[in-house]
């Protein structure tokens, strides 16, 4: 499969969200496009992630400035940034989904079949996030799952081997 094309805007976003995630690894969940609880900033929890937990695509609208939404999957119109909010009004009754919108950011389109390969990818974790998204860049491909399962934890030995001599 080629390498998806992605535009220079959605190219950064791609970036920031995965910043994102990586500054603040207990947001990240695959299971759940976005989600957020009512929750009060805290030195832990900054905004805009206080309560939030989103998946990449759910990361591609917080990065683009869209606010968290309790939704989970669609956002009405009336809480995204003009620019995103313009987009949506154009193309469908006021609301899209999270991927749409996403996808949107990144691709320039409403659907794209490599970026909801990315997307709907469940075998990402926040341990391998960057190592997923960085090979579907080059590939447009999943990452293998033995390099998937691969990923090592701070401190963790490689199977097979001993910490002493």
């Amino acid at each position: 499969m080629a390498a998806p094309r992605l535009t220079k805007q959605g190219r950064a976003l791609l970036f920031k969200a995965l910043r994102a995630i990586k500054q603040h690894p207990k947001t990240f969940s695959m299971k759940t496009f976005m989600h957020s609880k009512a929750a009060t900033p805290t030195a832990k929890t900054p905004e805009p992630y206080c309560g939030t937990v989103a998946c990449i695509a759910g990361h591609v609208m917080l990065a683009a400035g869209a606010p968290p939404t309790t939704a989970s999957y669609s956002y009405v119109d009336e809480t995204l940034p003009p620019d995103i909010r313009n987009a949506v009004k154009r193309a469908t009754c006021g609301f899209a989904s999270v991927p749409e919108l996403a996808t949107r950011l990144l691709v320039g389109r409403w659907y794209d079949d490599q970026v909801d390969g990315l997307f709907y990818d469940l075998t990402i974790t926040r341990h391998n996030v960057d190592r997923s998204v960085r090979y579907w860049l080059r590939t447009g491909d999943r990452l293998p799952k033995n390099r998937a399962r691969s990923a090592r934890r701070p401190g963790s030995q490689p199977a097979g081997t001993s910490s002493g001599s």
